[in-house]
């Protein structure tokens, strides 16, 4: 029952979210595109599990539509942590294009590559009244996916340790600590699932920190408003000093 409720709750705050950041013209970033992709991801997560414990409640937990759907959930989350790496690139090379394309390229194989063994591998399902949760070598595998990407962040927020007191840095800490209660509460209780739940968490830190392009359109208009207005004077006033020359 909690755990629907959780669902829910997040699709709703991800789904604003996503209508909010596509509703307003954006700035053509790469900062603005990967973010887009990733609340697009987490959505679709949320549509996965959503879906799964309804067909588990009413067709059981072997239900053939049901390992499809925990296909596709592994899928997403593998999907968000990947172009989340890329965030956390682009914020750490300091404009360097050559790095960033090279992990991009990197990135990209990796990611075909970890959704292969996940279509391929096989897992397990367990199911009562209060719990539900998947085990075996798809969500081993996923997780060691998932814990080379944390050792790429912690490497580097080393790197750049001289710049962490930048904001952009701090979706970066919420998804590490975030993960590490996760962590915590399944070793506890394998049934507690808030992956999800992390992600949009994570999707709201990192829509307040990212450069806000209503703002800097914003900032934009401002300066050429100035600009504008400036001309304008000088203009007049060499209009006036000619006409008192004359």
């Amino acid at each position: 029952m909690w755990n629907m409720i959780f669902l829910f709750t997040g699709a709703i705050f991800i789904a604003l979210l996503t209508f909010i950041f596509f509703s307003k013209k954006a700035v053509n970033s790469k900062e603005n595109k990967i973010f887009g992709i990733i609340i697009i991801a987490n959505f679709f997560e949320y549509i996965c599990e959503i879906s799964l414990q309804l067909l588990v409640r009413i067709f059981g937990i072997n239900f053939y539509y049901v390992d499809i759907l925990c296909k596709l959930y592994l899928i997403n989350i593998f999907v968000v942590f990947s172009f989340f790496s890329l965030y956390t690139l682009l914020i750490s090379v300091n404009n360097r294009k050559t790095s960033y394309n090279t992990f991009k390229i990197i990135n990209i194989i990796y990611l075909v590559l970890g959704t292969i063994l996940l279509v391929i591998l096989p897992f397990d399902k367990y199911y009562d009244i209060s719990k539900m949760y998947i085990y075996g070598n798809a969500i081993d595998v996923l997780k060691i996916l998932l814990a080379t990407y944390m050792i790429v962040w912690i490497v580097l927020l080393f790197k750049n340790r001289k710049n962490l007191k930048n904001k952009k840095y701090i979706p970066m800490f919420s998804i590490l600590f975030l993960l590490v209660v996760n962590v915590v509460l399944q070793s506890i209780d394998p049934s507690i699932l808030i992956a999800t739940m992390v992600g949009t968490i994570v999707c709201y830190t990192m829509y307040f920190t990212i450069e806000n392009p209503d703002v800097k359109m914003l900032e934009e208009f401002k300066i050429a408003k100035d600009r504008a207005e400036k001309a304008n004077k000088e203009k007049e006033i060499f209009l006036y000093n000619v006409t008192n020359d004359i």
